[in-house]
């Protein structure tokens, strides 16, 4: 019989090129064509290996295994990684591999499902019963997408000797086959033989009867002879020799007789070999029916009279073999009021088939009500001469497959209710950047409805100073296939304008292939507001600390010039320390008033095509003149124009060489490298100094973020400079990154578009 499909339910989430966000769901029921195909995201995977009790596995159209949920990881103890391809066969007993993977190849080369079992190592080592169901799935156009599938754990519900003779018993099947058609050629081979035996028969009759007429012909001449003998005594010799002809033809006829007689004896001799090797073949038929892995039985007569049952269909109903004889309705009474009666005798009437796909039916087992699901079929049974005189009955459980299932349909639900009624806002975009889906949570901030929402409506209600650069990041993003986040405004079914910060990574499948966006929105507004009071608070402080810190640079100035002859030389040198104080003063508050210009938009970027070379060697030998503990070694490059603010990014080196001096308190050498590299010029500034370890590198450039260990806990600084420089290097389309080890050093890289 033909195993139950299984459901897979799939959430995916995506943006698009034009704004248009909504959902797609992917589902396939039993028993019907699949429609779309299945998508997964990693927040997909997180929720399905919390609720999903099965093994689920997923393969390509090149029959190569590219994705393995949560369950599968945490029962083989693999990574996703370690399973793509065939590495997940390293888990499997090596007896059972084999015929794993045949039955696989053998279900995808003709597009089928198949159902088999083998024993899976465990994390623990442990090698567990599995029972691994797999379907085929198509993309919406009804191309062919690969495999899906799921394996249940069923050591503890099957005596595991059955579970390995299962596939044996397919084996067996396929020698059924093989003997059904050695028997039909030997079918033929007999009617040949039965259809020459009829043509020798045939001859000798004739024969017979040939030999019968000339006897009588001898006869009548005997008689016409000896009556006419003394009157014709002139004709006996000529009768004499007559007779003698006919004895001749008569002795020739029995010699053929006998000749017809011998070949008569040797096509029976072979009609009984063939007749012997017939019953044998028959022994064999019956033998792999009994022993068949899914129950079979045979009902003779109207009153469904139990004639042939096998060992399957007797554990299925929990019955001896004393069965045989009995009315089936005796043997089963629980099925009176389940349909099972008049289904049985309506295809007894008709002679149409029967066949029923997941039905429940409820037995009795060793006097205990158990419910098991069944696919089965009620099949005709007729003779030689068309009459109907029995019904045969094939069935396989599915009561496990049906179970998971109601598991998976029940996730499903889960997962929809959380989609729906989170206050993050869930949006979907396909791989041609066409938006599927909006979840409530959009309609709620919005007021749209989803048909709303999906026909560029969420583009529409982007604040106009942000829709264009929203839309230019996204086009850029999707260009290249790459994960985006920002923040955007968006107006309220208020009317108001909400702060949303966007995170939208871009999904791959196992062979590179892009499948889209999906996106969750935070509202941020509370947040944005308050940092923009904290930088409108910075920024105000800042100016009005320049004024007092002018001053007093121009007290120092004047002082150090009277001081320049003076013989008190601490005096001397406590005023060059306040001065040099009060440059980093300087610095840091200048640093303040820039990053609140750059946060609240009124930093200004003043391009200008310069040497990028030049620029280099001057900051430098700036930096040189005011740092003697290190030498800093510069490697140019070619002479390259670069169009950028040639002052902000003269900042950006100065800050990269001021923080290589600071961390590399034991070292006396930096290097800066610069380079072309495709069409960005890139610069690079490298320290033998502390190093930085994985959690610093990943947050370096945020916001007042700093390394804070014991030996940089009396360096000054408010965690800025990597931030502006970040920020400034961003708006000239450019790149800033950092690469560094514990105890090694740094070294920290920039890009320019040339």
């Amino acid at each position: 019989m033909a195993c139950c499909r299984s459901i897979l339910p799939t959430f995916c989430f995506f943006l698009t090129h034009n704004g248009r966000i909504i959902a797609e769901f992917s589902r396939k029921t039993s028993m019907q064509e699949p429609k779309e195909p299945l998508i997964y995201s990693k927040e997909q995977d997180n929720i399905i290996a919390d609720i999903a009790p099965a093994l689920i596995w997923m393969s390509n159209v090149d029959n190569q295994f590219c994705y393995f949920n949560a369950a599968w990881q945490r029962f083989t103890g693999q990574t996703l990684e370690e399973g793509f391809g065939e590495g997940w066969m390293e888990g499997v007993q090596s007896d059972d591999a084999q015929r794993r993977m045949e039955i696989h190849h053998r279900s995808f080369n003709v597009r089928k499902e198949f159902k088999v079992q083998f024993r899976l190592r465990r994390h623990d080592g442990v090698y567990r019963w599995m029972l691994d169901h797999g379907v085929p799935r198509y993309n919406p156009n009804g191309s062919f997408a690969g495999f899906i599938g799921y394996c249940i754990d069923i050591s503890d519900l099957l005596e595991s000797e059955k579970m390995k003779n299962e596939d044996e018993n397919y084996l067996r099947l396929d020698r059924h086959q093989a003997i059904n058609e050695e028997l039909t050629a030997t079918n033929e081979e007999l009617y040949a033989a039965n259809e020459e035996s009829t043509t020798i028969n045939e001859h000798l009759h004739q024969t017979q009867e040939r030999l019968a007429s000339l006897n009588s012909k001898l006869e009548d001449t005997i008689a016409t002879r000896t009556l006419s003998l003394s009157a014709i005594q002139t004709t006996a010799q000529a009768l004499n020799e007559e007779l003698s002809a006919i004895n001749e033809e008569m002795t020739a006829a029995n010699e053929e007789l006998i000749a017809t007689n011998d070949q008569l004896s040797i096509s029976k001799q072979k009609l009984l070999h063939m007749v012997e090797q017939l019953a044998a073949s028959e022994y064999k038929t019956r033998s792999i029916v009994e022993t068949a892995p899914f129950p079979i039985g045979v009902y003779v007569g109207r009153e469904m009279r139990i004639e042939f049952v096998n060992e399957a269909i007797l554990e299925v109903w929990g019955k001896g073999d004393d069965v045989i004889g009995k009315f089936y309705a005796d043997v089963l009474p629980e099925l009176d009021n389940q349909q099972i009666f008049t289904q049985l005798d309506q295809v007894f009437l008709t002679g149409e088939s029967f066949h029923a796909r997941n039905q429940r039916l409820d037995l009795i087992v060793e006097g205990l009500p158990r419910t098991f699901f069944f696919n089965y079929s009620f099949t005709a049974l007729k003779d030689e001469s068309g009459n109907i005189y029995g019904v045969m009955n094939t069935a396989a459980d599915v009561t496990d497959v049906v179970t998971a299932k109601d598991l998976i349909e029940e996730s499903e639900e889960r997962f929809r209710t959380m989609a729906e009624d989170t206050d993050m806002l869930i949006a979907l975009a396909d791989e041609n950047s066409n938006g599927v889906y909006f979840n409530k949570a959009w309609e709620r901030l919005t007021g749209k409805s989803m048909t709303e929402l999906l026909n560029n409506g969420w583009a529409e209600l982007v604040h106009p100073e942000d829709r264009v650069k929203w839309i230019d990041t996204y086009s850029t993003a999707f260009k290249n296939k790459a994960s985006l986040s920002g923040e955007f405004r968006i107006r309220s079914k208020d009317g108001d304008y909400r702060w949303l910060y966007a995170k939208i990574p871009a999904r791959y499948r196992s062979d590179g292939t892009f499948i889209g966006y999906i996106s969750s929105c935070t509202d941020i507004t509370e947040l944005k507001e308050d940092e923009l009071r904290k930088n409108d608070f910075i920024g105000m402080v800042s100016h009005e600390l320049k004024t007092p810190l002018t001053s007093i640079t121009g007290l120092i100035q004047i002082t150090n010039a009277k001081l320049k002859n003076s013989e008190d030389v601490f005096l001397k040198n406590a005023m060059e320390k306040a001065g040099v104080q009060l440059k980093k003063m300087a610095n840091m508050i200048n640093g303040f008033l820039n990053m609140s210009r750059l946060e609240s938009g009124k930093i200004m970027i003043d391009k200008q095509r310069f040497n990028l070379d030049d620029l280099l060697r001057e900051t430098i030998s700036e930096m040189q003149l005011v740092v003697s503990s290190h030498l800093i070694h510069f490697q140019p490059c070619d002479p390259v124009e670069v169009d950028a603010d040639r002052d902000k990014i003269g900042s950006v080196v100065t800050n990269l060489l001021s923080n290589a001096v600071k961390y590399s308190p034991n070292s006396n050498s930096i290097e800066v490298k610069c380079h072309i590299e495709g069409d960005m010029a890139q610069v690079s500034v490298r320290d033998e100094g502390i190093g930085l370890n994985q959690q610093d590198t990943d947050k370096i450039f945020d916001r007042y973020h700093r390394i804070v260990t014991d030996h940089t806990k009396n360096i000054s600084g408010f965690g800025i400079g990597l931030y502006l420089s970040a920020e400034i290097i961003e708006r000239h389309k450019g790149r800033i990154w950092v690469e560094s080890q514990i105890g090694t050093g740094s070294t920290f890289y920039f890009s320019l578009p040339v």
